[in-house]
């Protein structure tokens, strides 16, 4: 519970907040606000290994779109969508798309320590939008049903157009 004055008091939590545990929690002030932001570890997942032997080309063609998406949208995309400060909100991205958001902010901090850039205040943003569709959101969430419903090649096919559609619409920044 926050007592308001920059301190907690612990509570016990009800059962139904206790379905996952959560790892760790630090309390930082990580976009330079002012404001204390809590940095929650939880959801901490894993797969059997004789499940990944069992699939390993069609996880081996993930990785490799993951990757290739990763990097290239790092290397492409951020410098035609992003007109300030476009290495480090890309960096930032990066390290989201490869890990969680934590991963990013690290990268941020690593990158522009003193926060002299608009990176975190532009994450901050984009996170109240994004957050609730990917991540974990509603798109994640729904995709599974929507390939067992419709079946994985209309699926794919419509994230293939939406993709080159977001990898071909920018020309490039427009300075603000």
């Amino acid at each position: 519970r926050n007592d308001g004055n920059g301190s907690f008091t612990l509570v016990p939590l009800p059962d139904e907040a206790q379905l996952a545990p959560i790892y760790g929690i630090l309390p930082r002030d990580v976009d330079g606000d002012g404001a204390l932001d809590l940095l929650v570890a939880a959801a901490v997942a894993s797969m059997p290994l004789d499940l990944f032997a069992q699939n390993v080309v069609p996880f081996s063609l993930l990785v490799g779109a993951a990757v290739a998406w990763c990097v290239g949208s790092f290397v492409w995309l951020a410098p035609r969508l992003l007109a300030d400060d476009w290495f480090e909100q890309g960096l930032v991205v990066y390290g989201t798309q490869t890990g969680v958001a934590a991963v990013g902010l690290m990268l941020l901090r690593i990158a522009d320590p003193q926060n002299h850039t608009t990176a975190a205040q532009a994450f901050a943003a984009r996170s109240i939008v994004i957050s609730p569709l990917l991540g974990g959101g509603l798109i994640t969430a729904t995709m599974p049903l929507l390939v067992v419903r419709f079946g994985v090649a209309p699926i794919l096919a419509a994230s293939v157009v939406v993709t080159l559609a977001a990898w071909l619409w920018p020309t490039r920044a427009v300075a603000r």
